[in-house]
């Protein structure tokens, strides 16, 4: 209502400021406007029409401010939509990789677990043989060195022998 009173008073002032307007452009003669250029001629319109093409212009106006808050508000939804669905695709692509990465760390871990243990079969395996080798050396040595203290055991039994039959006989001469 109070826009209202604000429009007809300022339409008032235009029909005021119109008259004054229309008095001076009535007291120019023809011949003065002739005398003119086409780019000077003002071209004059009612404060009637002025006021609805004013109206006009801020309702177009209003119109556009509308316009524009309702595509600033469609654009905010727009870009927080388009931040949650980032949000989202980020989310299952850090899942994805972490899962991707935990998968190929899997892999290499059981493959290093495969070859070491390979490596550790192979080694296992030349430790056994060599101590198969170790112990067939060994046992041979113990066999000649077994068999060196039966030979010298026998030629010490032979010789103690030998010496006791020597002792027995000069025993017996010296008891005779």
């Amino acid at each position: 209502m109070e826009r209202e009173a604000n429009n007809a008073s300022q339409e008032t002032e235009l029909d005021r400021t119109i008259v004054e307007v229309n008095e001076e452009v009535n007291s120019v003669t023809d011949s003065q406007v002739r005398g003119h250029s086409d780019s000077s001629i003002n071209v004059l319109i009612s404060a009637s029409q002025f006021h609805e093409s004013m109206s006009t212009v801020m309702k177009e106006f209003d119109d556009l401010k509308a316009r524009m808050k309702s595509e600033n508000t469609k654009l905010a939804e727009s870009i927080k939509a388009v931040s949650e669905e980032m949000s989202i695709k980020i989310e299952i692509a850090n899942r994805n990789l972490s899962d991707s990465l935990t998968k190929q760390l899997r892999e290499k871990n059981e493959s290093l677990e495969k070859e070491f243990s390979s490596k550790l079969r192979s080694e296992i395996l030349n430790l056994t043989e060599a101590m198969n080798h170790l112990r067939k050396d060994t046992d041979l040595e113990v066999t000649n060195l077994s068999h060196s203290v039966e030979t010298v055991c026998e030629k010490l039994n032979d010789k103690v022998n030998e010496y006791m039959s020597v002792a027995h006989r000069q025993k017996g001469f010296l008891r005779k």
